[in-house]
This record gives C-alpha cells, sequence and structure tokens, in this order.
C-alpha cells in the first residue's frame, strides 16, 4: 500500500513465490469459477490464494502438488473479516 495509489501508470508489483505446497484447493463464486487455494511454504506457514476466473485453467491441479505462483499480495475484507492474501495471476508446477 505504500506504493499506492495504483491504476494504468502504476500497476500493484507482482511476486514470484515458488515451491509452495498446495493444502487445500477448490472453486468459490456463484460458478466455482475462482481458484481458492491454501498454500504452504517450505517452513509450513500457511497462505490463503485466490486466482479469479482460473479454476478451469488447471484442471490436473491436486492436493500436494510443489508450485511456483506469480501473485500480488491483496487485503481481503470480506464478512468484517481482513486477511492478507495472494491474488494469483499465474501458477506451474515448481521446476524444483
Amino acid at each position: 500500500e505504500n506504493f499506492s495509489p495504483f491504476g494504468m501508470q502504476n500497476s500493484r508489483p507482482l511476486f514470484l513465490v515458488r515451491l509452495l505446497k498446495v493444502v487445500g484447493f477448490g472453486g468459490v463464486g456463484a460458478e466455482r469459477q475462482h481458484l481458492k487455494l491454501t498454500l504452504a511454504d517450505e517452513t509450513g506457514n500457511i497462505r490463503s490464494a485466490i486466482g479469479f476466473n482460473l479454476t478451469n485453467d488447471f484442471p490436473d491441479l491436486k492436493l500436494g502438488d510443489s508450485i511456483d505462483i506469480v501473485a500480488e499480495i491483496i487485503l481481503n475484507r470480506w464478512n468484517g473479516r481482513e486477511e492478507v492474501q495472494l491474488r494469483i495471476i499465474d501458477l506451474r508446477p515448481s521446476l524444483s
């Protein structure tokens, strides 16, 4: 947020996060079109991630997969709660 305001001339920074383990996943939204992941890093820290309209893009994703993601870090405010969340731009199987 220190880099805001965000817009056409100042996009949110993107981060590459490697070697994340998929410990939970599913589709959310009216048509389950949004990919909701629970990810663990190498130290066991858990992070929530959302990929808007990405559910159908990764049909082979399964629990236990090791993935790398490109994401924005966002503050998700929903239903009276706030949490830091990763907004997935893209993902791939980890290369190592």
